[in-house]
């Protein structure tokens, strides 16, 4: 038996104590559709928007995300983190998260053409490369209300002596596109989409990149070792007094 799903599971724990303090507003989890698994704000799945497994698929046509809100903070302290997959780089702009408006500024984490990624219209060429090799990528926008710093698999990769505080109008959240009324949609995949007040320390964000997300009954089979464990540790208990 494999302990890579235990280890996943120990490595959530270790997380979860780790970023205590910050708090965690919303977070999606795409386990068939786009529910907020932490606060209210639930997503809606548009075009031919799939969410299965933990995955949010996208055609980069049409399909998105569309929220009845912004979910994410216009102001003071907060972080942004998620995974993201693409075989190829599409040639065009891109968003993998908006909301907003157009130099407002508006909201945005995405790449331009070539694969430069962009953070915001404050931050529109971070000089961090987005690599598009078909493996999962993470990726963290964390601004502590005087600088900001972006993260690219746990690694800082750019950083810049400002806040990003982001208008307050404008369009809702998405994932997947642009906010309105530009076309600019992500075909790939996402997961694990997580949006926090509050700065994630470094160590905080290269915990999330080093933790997948566990597979389904990973939960389960950690419980059932553990209490197998125990259960092995008082019989021997047991055998050693008797003996």
């Amino acid at each position: 038996m494999s302990l890579r799903p235990v280890l996943a599971v120990a490595g959530l724990a270790l997380f979860s104590s780790a970023a205590s303090a910050q708090t965690i507003i919303h977070q999606y989890t795409f386990a068939g559709d786009a529910s907020d698994s932490v606060g209210t704000a639930n997503g809606t799945l548009n075009g031919g928007a799939t969410a299965t497994g933990g995955v949010l698929s996208l055609d980069g046509t049409d399909d998105n995300v569309s929220f009845a809100q912004k979910i994410v903070p216009t102001s003071g302290a907060y972080s942004v983190a998620f995974f993201a997959r693409q075989s190829s780089l599409q040639g065009n702009f891109i968003e993998w998260i908006s909301q907003g408006s157009s130099g407002a500024p508006g909201f945005y984490l995405g790449y331009a053409p070539g694969g430069g990624i962009r953070a915001t219209d404050s931050w529109g060429s971070t000089g961090v490369a987005f690599p598009a090799n078909g493996q999962f990528q993470h990726i963290a926008l964390v601004s502590d209300g005087s600088a900001s710093s972006l993260y690219l698999n746990g690694t800082l990769a750019g950083s810049i002596a400002s806040a990003l505080s982001t208008t307050t109008g404008g369009d809702v959240t998405h994932f997947g596109k642009q906010f309105s009324p530009f076309d600019e949609f992500f075909k790939g995949e996402m997961k694990d989409m997580r949006i926090y007040t509050g700065a994630l320390s470094p160590q905080q964000v290269a915990a999330l990149a080093s933790v997948a997300t566990p597979e389904p009954g990973t939960v389960a089979l950690f419980t059932a070792l553990s209490l197998s464990a125990v259960g092995f540790a008082k019989r021997r208990r047991r055998r050693n007094r008797q003996a």
